[in-house]
């Protein structure tokens, strides 16, 4: 009796999720280096699959770097072992591991005299709670100025906490922005 042997390349299952690792290096030349690093090993993944021991698919990784800091984010159920030891293997500064990873970007428009205190006293009480939360969590929001309008950005990295489709923060107690003309976020 003949027997025949498949190899199946599966997606990871539903249960998986965007798993994220960042990390902050001493400097950018540093980040860069790792950035490199973690290109060539992908690389060499997508070259000799079968020589490594790995649960996610190759074209779903996503590297990227900002100045000091390097993201490595892939859709698994297990953490991405290989990159992490690369990346712990570099002294990052800092070091986090999100297992549902999201980001994006908050934009809220104001007048252009209000400095950000002065914005978060005159919004709403769920505005205000919000932009404490983003300003505890992201730091102050960079400050866009066109003509009598100002946009404060802030940039979100972490575990998920919004829901687009509702538009909906869920931070211990959910805040909806739907009816929040001024408040934009950019996934």
């Amino acid at each position: 009796m003949e027997t025949t042997s498949y190899w199946l390349m599966l997606r990871p299952s539903s249960h998986s999720s965007d798993h994220a690792i960042i990390c902050t290096y001493e400097n950018r030349q540093v980040a860069c280096m790792v950035e490199k690093a973690l290109k060539q090993l992908v690389k060499e993944i997508a070259g000799h699959p079968e020589n490594f021991d790995f649960n996610w698919i190759i074209e779903d990784v996503e590297i990227k770097r900002r100045g000091n800091a390097v993201t490595f984010v892939i859709n698994t159920d297990l953490r991405p072992s290989l990159a992490e030891k690369m990346m712990a293997h570099a002294c990052p500064l800092d070091m986090k591991n999100y297992e549902n990873f999201q980001e994006f970007t908050v934009h809220v428009t104001a007048p252009v005299e209000l400095t950000i205190n002065e914005a978060a006293l005159i919004l709403s009480p769920e505005e205000a709670r919000l932009m404490h939360w983003l300003n505890s969590e992201c730091g102050m929001p960079k400050i866009v100025k066109r003509g009598k309008k100002q946009t404060f950005k802030w940039i979100y990295r972490g575990e998920t906490i919004y829901e687009e489709g509702d538009k909906i923060f869920r931070l211990g107690e959910d805040v909806s922005i739907k009816h929040l003309k001024h408040w934009q976020i950019l996934m």
